[in-house]
Order: structure tokens, then C-alpha cells, then sequence
């Protein structure tokens, strides 16, 4: 292998937040380890948490968690085949046919709950691990890019759908260039436009990395080479020369069966052989190859946008990522999953 193509003289802004979700989330992970009670963290942000006492129109739950209608009815269907939903449907005055309602069962609650609980605690944890001042600076870089989105956006990292990495679904739906911008997206993608002196700086440290990272990987889909996600993980660290089928395994879920995500969108061409060997070598497509090679360029320019879009932020907000990159797990993927937490929603 010529090993990574994108070779950038610093760590990009989306890696270094994709990093610090990926460390958070870890951390969460591993303070519930054992404890069956306790969803996933992007369950929480972006599903439970917007939940009402007395039910809530599944509808109405992707547009307060800014998830596309498809993610929140895998998430509703998953959590109610474990118990931690109830689902009723009822006819809503002045609209046809009869809405999904969904609302929390005595252990979903005691879920969500935990959840929040734990959430806090971990932002404590980071406070000494990190110090004060170095979570401050980033809070503050954070929330002021946060408050001048012009659309709402996950509070944890969501995929479009179960099988679709990209954040917004694609350009069905062409960009109004505004103001205020809504990016180009699919028909199950929620608009929600940021309502006006709406404060980012009480969300949840992870809330406000999520919304930075998804705003970041939104202006990158808009170039039409990729989903971050999909080249910040895989594609950027195979070379012309290819990579063996347990490393593309490892690296993007490549099976070798035609079957999975970079093999039926033709990113690559697996060699012929025993559907057992590993060795066998994976070579991106031409396609595949643009949208690698323009990684490095486009990352680039839209951080010196962001530079100057933001210009009191970036600087800080890169300082103290970098700051902290320094003690993460060196194995974090580049992006986080923005599936994980919509395939198993729960613990069990």
C-alpha cells in the first residue's frame, strides 16, 4: 500500500472533531458497560430525549431530534421490539389516516434518564481530564458556530438512513441558497430552521461537537465528491495499489460479496477468489479515486471558509481539539459512526 493519499500538514477540523465525538462516545461506552438499562449515546440525543410524557406523532420526533423520517422509523420500530417504546396509532383531528404515537415504556424512561445522567457526568470527567479552561475554550468556539447555523442540526451524528452514510439524503431537493441556506436534501431529510436568539451554549459538550462536525460534513457534501463520513474512513487510506480484503474489512466493511456499501456504489473492485481469503486485494474505481484525491483540496478550502465565516472561533476550537487529540485513543476512526446507534439502538 502507498499508504494514506491524503497527506495534509495538520490533522483537518473534521477529523479532530470527529475524534472527540469518537472519544466521548467510547468514554459513555465504557461507563455503561455492564448496564442494560442505558441506551446508546446517539439514541439518546436523537430520539429519546425529545420524546414527550403523553406520546409524540413519530413525525414530529425526526423534526426535533433533525433525523430523516426513515432513520426515526428503524430507531421507533427497533426500540418498541425491545420494550423501550410503546407505539399507538390514533387519528389526528384535520389530518387523514392515523399517526404513529410514540411514548416511553417505564424502562425507556428509566433509560433516558440514565442516559442524561451519565452524559453529565462524562462532561465532568472531561473537565478534570482536560481542565476547565481547555473545555471552556471549546464550548465558546463551539456554540458560536453552533448559533449561526441557519438550520437545526443531530445532536449526535445521524446517517440519512440505515445504508445511506450522507447527512442530508442527497440533492432530490435542490439548495436554496437563501438566506438563510438550506442545504440540497432528501424528501425524508427535516428542514428546521434555527429559530432566532435559540442559545447553543447549554447544549451538551457532545450536542454541540455533533452539530459543528454534521454543519462541516453538509458543506463538504455540497461539492458533490462523497460523503465525509465514507472517504474520511476509508477511501482516503487506500492507494493506488489497493489494500487486502481484511484490511478494506477492517476499514469500510468491505465483505467481498457484492453485497455491502462501497461494493454496490462501485468505489471498488475486489479480486476474484475464495470468498474466505483475506489476501485477496481491493482496488478503488476510478469514481472512487476522484472522490479521494479531492479530499485534501476540499477540506482545505472549506476550513479557510470557515476561518473566515467564524473567524473568532476556528482558531480556538482547533487549539483545543488539537490539544486534546493528543490524549485520545489513537485507534478512534476519523468520523464517528452515524449508524451504530440506529442498528442497535440499546445496550442489548
Amino acid at each position: 500500500m502507498n499508504g494514506p493519499v491524503a497527506d495534509l500538514s495538520q490533522s483537518p477540523l473534521p477529523t479532530l472533531l470527529g475524534r472527540a465525538i469518537g472519544a466521548f462516545t467510547l468514554d459513555y461506552d465504557q461507563a455503561r458497560r455492564g448496564d442494560r438499562s442505558i441506551p446508546q449515546l446517539g439514541t439518546w440525543a436523537n430520539a429519546l430525549r425529545v420524546l414527550d410524557a403523553d406520546g409524540t406523532d413519530q413525525r414530529q420526533l425526526a423534526r426535533r431530534a433533525v433525523i430523516s423520517r426513515r432513520v426515526a422509523e428503524v430507531v421507533v420500530n427497533r426500540l418498541e421490539r425491545h420494550r423501550r417504546v410503546a407505539v399507538e396509532r390514533r387519528a389526528i383531528e384535520g389530518k387523514r389516516g392515523k399517526a404513529k404515537i410514540v411514548r416511553l415504556t417505564a424502562s425507556g424512561e428509566a433509560g433516558r434518564a440514565s442516559a442524561a445522567a451519565l452524559v453529565d457526568k462524562m462532561q465532568g470527567d472531561w473537565r478534570q481530564r482536560f481542565g476547565n479552561a481547555t473545555i471552556d475554550q471549546l464550548r465558546d468556539a463551539l456554540s458560536t458556530v453552533a448559533d449561526r447555523l441557519p438550520v437545526e442540526l443531530p445532536r449526535y451524528p445521524a446517517a440519512y438512513g440505515a445504508a445511506d452514510p450522507s447527512v442530508t439524503g442527497g440533492n432530490y431537493i435542490p439548495e436554496d441558497p437563501g438566506p438563510p441556506r438550506i442545504p440540497a436534501h432528501g424528501q425524508d431529510w427535516p428542514v428546521v430552521l434555527r429559530e432566532p436568539g435559540n442559545d447553543a451554549r447549554h447544549l451538551p459538550l457532545v450536542a454541540l461537537l455533533s452539530q459543528v462536525l454534521t454543519a462541516f460534513a453538509i458543506d463538504y457534501e455540497r461539492e458533490r465528491f462523497g460523503s465525509l463520513p465514507a472517504v474520511s474512513n476509508f477511501l482516503r487510506f487506500v492507494g493506488d495499489d489497493g489494500v487486502t480484503l481484511g484490511r478494506a474489512q477492517a476499514l469500510g466493511g468491505v465483505a467481498g460479496n457484492g453485497k455491502t456499501l462501497h461494493e454496490r456504489h462501485l468505489d471498488v473492485v475486489v479480486e476474484p477468489g475464495r470468498p474466505s481469503d483475506m489476501t485477496r486485494r481491493v482496488s478503488l474505481t476510478p469514481k472512487a479515486c476522484r472522490v479521494r484525491d479531492a479530499y485534501p483540496r476540499l477540506v482545505k478550502e472549506i476550513e479557510d471558509r470557515w476561518c473566515k465565516q467564524y473567524a473568532v472561533a476556528i482558531p480556538p476550537m482547533r487549539a483545543a481539539l488539537m490539544a486534546m487529540n493528543e490524549r485520545f485513543d489513537a485507534d478512534l476512526n476519523d468520523y464517528p459512526s452515524t449508524t451504530a446507534w440506529i442498528l442497535r439502538p440499546w445496550s442489548d
